[in-house]
């Protein structure tokens, strides 16, 4: 028994089968042969107009000896290699203990996720967030868009989730790394849906983003750590060059044997008190880039033409770029959201952004 992985199985929107089948035929095996299958990543080819299809990387056990005339034969295909799982880098702990608990400031998704590989190995993180849990954020924001009434403790930028939460969940990136499946299984054990683990692009969708957020929260306070909501921070507590703790809007200090922060773009206030004890700050370049808006059903009659509206597609997304000729400046659309709408994002009463969710 071999266990392969095997790229572009591919199954036509003309002739619909199933994946084994697709399989087996590129494989040229019988279906006994097949043992299990596990799909690895799913994306849709709409090159060709008149035949889209989906194309799928597998991991399957197949009931061939690798040193067989079969088993070369599948070997020699490029298509087809022989699985071997990615090495993992471990973590290097440090030896020193420390005097107090780690904070993490910002319960978005790098804090969650700073907070959560420290409650991994014991260290019992404490989280404080400015805003409140997910359920009160749902409510509160709810309520501003439908009479205005503001909140700036607990919008859609600031809450447990961080602005994310109120958007559709996208999960595309362009790193290449084998932690990456990990952090997606960390999801799904968390309360995404399984499908981000084998989409092109991953998208858990902003009513299930929430639960997955509430798992990851939960999941860190019965590994030892805790979350503080409606903690804001407002100073560090500095000894020389070291952060010793921090000091919340109440007057309250807590003592920290680390401080990871993790407060998001929003925190203008964060980023002015660090900027006034000196801390150093380096600034971010940017790109300013468009946003463009079409209907739906616009956007998949030009993705997929005649099969726009196929149970197996879903809908179609877009991006354009253009570079200047001496590749100098670009330009290009940003936020590509299938069947989103735009929202109201502010993070302080008379200023406001939108957001596309």
């Amino acid at each position: 028994m071999m266990q392969l992985k095997i790229n572009n199985v591919r199954i036509s929107l003309l002739h619909e089968c199933s994946l084994e089948q697709a399989l087996c035929k590129k494989l040229g095996l019988p279906a006994n042969a097949l043992g299990q299958v596990k799909l690895l990543r799913k994306a849709v080819d709409a090159r060709k107009k008149n035949e889209i299809c989906l194309n799928h990387h597998v991991l399957a056990e197949v009931d061939v000896n690798k040193n067989s005339r079969l088993g070369k034969r599948l070997l020699g295909d490029r298509d087809v290699s022989l699985y071997e799982a990615p090495a993992r880098q471990e973590v290097t702990l440090g030896a020193l203990p420390m005097a107090a608990p780690p904070v993490v400031i910002g319960a978005g998704p790098a804090g969650l996720l700073a907070a959560l590989e420290l409650a991994e190995y014991g260290y019992r993180p404490l989280l404080l967030e400015r805003g409140k849990p997910v359920a009160q954020r749902v409510t509160d924001v709810d309520r501003f868009w439908r009479t205005g009434e503001f909140d700036p403790a607990s919008n859609v930028q600031f809450g447990e989730g961080g602005a994310g939460t109120f958007s559709d969940g996208k999960l595309t990136t362009r790193v290449n790394d084998p932690v990456m499946a990990e952090i997606l299984q960390l999801f799904v054990d968390a309360g995404a849906p399984e499908n981000i683990l084998w989409e092109h692009k991953p998208h858990v969708g902003t009513d299930k983003l929430r639960a997955m957020v509430t798992g990851l929260s939960k999941r860190i306070c019965d590994l030892g750590g805790s979350i503080r909501y409606e903690a804001h921070v407002k100073d560090l507590v500095m000894a020389g060059n070291t952060v010793q703790g921090v000091v919340l809007d109440s007057g309250e200090r807590i003592t920290a044997g680390a401080v990871v922060l993790a407060c998001g773009h929003s925190a203008r206030d964060t980023y002015a008190m660090l900027a006034a004890k000196g801390v150093g700050i380096v600034s971010k370049p940017f790109a300013i880039g468009v946003r463009i808006e079409h209907p739906q059903e616009l956007i998949d009659r030009a993705q997929y033409g005649s099969f726009a509206g196929n149970h197996l597609l879903g809908a179609a997304d877009y991006a354009l770029v253009y570079h200047t000729p001496d590749k100098s400046r670009t330009a290009y659309s940003f936020c590509m959201c299938p069947g989103g709408q735009v929202v109201a994002a502010a993070r302080r009463r008379g200023r406001e952004w939108h957001e596309h969710v």
